[in-house]
């Protein structure tokens, strides 16, 4: 069955009654809220017919006596196009307001699912004046117990002349037995293949990804047990020479040296989230909380990003070459390679707060939550700076070239790029603790909450350390070429691969 819905809106109209009717005073007549609209149709023989019920207020009583109507069906709720022609109904009974009227503006006046109102005119019964059009127009609407449309015989079958006429909103399921010719595409949609059916020769090596073969990279990672590349590790396309990289909470941003731009990537699948074109030689990086901080080596500046949208919030002058980028909780510290200082900005505006001193050629930077901790690559040092004001703390020797520092909440990690190993301070007196060997030229460090990572960029793998007494505890290829930069995301590591433009997630849980 079809039940088709409208409603009357209550709207006050006045209406001149026939002089024969000799009623010379001016009547008001009220359509009130419809009570209900019913059409009731036989599945098997569907019709345009409907029934209207409403209620009818004539000089602010309930209605009684003859009326006449007139019907008309409209597209649109005002102006429109008129579909269908006019049913008139005259001399209907009304009885204490309500009144009933069969309508049928035709089958085709109510199907193909376009919007339909309904414009209502009335008379006293018996008149020849003039009609009052009941404002505004009804809606029509289909019941919620319709359960076949008045065209939907037509959907009942599909002629051979019917080319390109179903689209793919249409198909929710084909079953494969029913399928033949050729299939293009990639397959990236086909599940649940039974490996049995596919017929001798039908698939040839040279159309299967090398990693789906017996015996390539993954089986034998597999059958060494080799957990920790087997597991979580993913490479990702970045821009050109990736050589810094920064976590800010849900996001890794990495900036590309060579394309003078930042690539925003979702941890969670690796998803490149956008890529921000600015400045030129572009390297170190720093999260505050709410923005991304990215030196540009090549203008002598830095840029303030929106981490949520890569807008640029503020670009400022720094020193000379500025290249690595540190967040004190409040001021971000950029050290300024070739000016052999480090410049203290205000995160909230970028307003420099000092400029100071430190060893030749300083490149990597750490906060210890008290002090800003900078490598010096041309003196084999790092200055540590009281970041209140910016006042040195004491001047610590290390390895040949350190360049980038970490902190494990007691030491601070230095990696030495000649020497090929790491070098471990105590942050509150720079004592030494140790220092480890890794492997050949470490360019990066990072701490995951219980071990040190290191990337050996001559070697293309990082060796874990753990923090407590720098124990070997493996070293890992990244499968690039490269690796420059790294960082922690809460729960795997990622490496910047400067020479292949990607980045590597690896999960640092296995091995332990």
């Amino acid at each position: 069955m079809i039940f088709l819905a409208a409603v009357a809106a209550g709207f006050e109209r006045r209406i001149v009654m026939n002089k024969e009717r000799a009623i010379k005073k001016t009547r008001i007549l009220f359509l009130a809220a419809l009570i209900n609209v019913l059409a009731v149709m036989c599945v098997s023989a569907q019709t345009g017919d409907f029934t209207y019920q409403g209620k009818l207020t004539d000089t602010g009583v309930s209605g009684n006596g003859l009326y006449d109507f007139t019907f008309k069906l409209y597209d649109s709720l005002t102006n429109g196009t008129q579909i269908g022609s006019d049913v008139v109904v005259g001399d209907l009974p009304v009885s204490n307001g309500i009144f009933t009227a069969d309508l049928d503006f035709g089958t085709a006046a109510l199907t193909g699912g376009a919007p339909r109102f309904l414009e209502i005119s009335v008379r006293a019964g018996a008149s020849t004046g003039a009609y009052t059009i009941l404002a505004p127009r009804q809606p029509l609407s289909s019941a919620p117990f319709a359960v076949k449309s008045l065209i939907s015989t037509s959907a009942d079958g599909l002629s051979a002349a019917c080319n390109l006429c179903v689209t793919d909103g249409h198909i929710q399921s084909l079953s494969g037995s029913k399928l033949t010719g050729v299939i293009t595409g990639d397959g990236s949609g086909i599940t649940n293949i039974n490996g049995g059916n596919v017929t001798s020769q039908s698939i040839t090596s040279t159309q299967i990804a090398p990693e789906s073969l017996p015996n390539t990279t993954t089986f034998k990672l597999l059958g060494s047990l080799r957990w920790d590349l087997l597991k979580g590790q993913n490479s990702f396309s970045v821009g050109s020479n990736p050589v810094s990289i920064a976590f800010d909470g849900a996001n890794m941003w990495v900036s590309n040296q060579f394309s003078n731009s930042v690539t925003k990537l979702r941890v969670s699948d690796g998803s490149t989230l956008g890529t921000f074109p600015m400045g030129s030689n572009l390297i170190g990086l720093a999260f505050d909380g709410a923005n991304i901080w990215v030196a540009s080596a090549g203008q002598n500046r830095v840029f303030k990003l929106r981490a949520i949208d890569g807008t640029v919030q503020g670009v400022f002058s720094v020193g000379s070459t500025p290249i690595g980028v540190a967040f004190d909780g409040a001021n971000i510290w950029v050290t300024n390679n070739n000016s052999n200082n480090v410049t203290k900005l205000r995160a909230s505006d970028g307003a420099a707060l000092g400029t100071f001193t430190v060893g030749a050629l300083p490149e990597g930077l750490a906060f210890d939550g008290a002090n800003i901790w900078v490598a010096n690559t041309g003196s084999a040092n790092v200055t540590k700076l009281r970041v209140s004001d910016g006042a040195v703390q004491g001047t610590f020797s290390v390895g040949a070239i350190p360049r980038q520092i970490a902190f494990d909440g007691a030491n601070v990690w230095v990696v030495n790029g000649s020497s090929n190993n790491v070098t471990k301070l105590r942050a509150s007196d720079g004592a030494l603790q140790g220092t480890f060997a890794v492997g050949s030229n470490p360019d990066a460090v990072a701490f995951d909450g219980t071990n040190i990572w290191v990337a050996n960029q001559n070697d293309n793998n990082v060796t874990k350390l753990r923090a407590s007494d720098g124990a070997n505890l493996g070293t890992f290829p990244v499968g690039s070429s490269g690796p420059r930069a790294l960082a922690f995301d809460g729960a795997n590591i990622w490496v910047a691969n400067q020479n292949f433009n990607n980045v590597t997630r690896l999960m640092p849980a296995f091995p332990q």
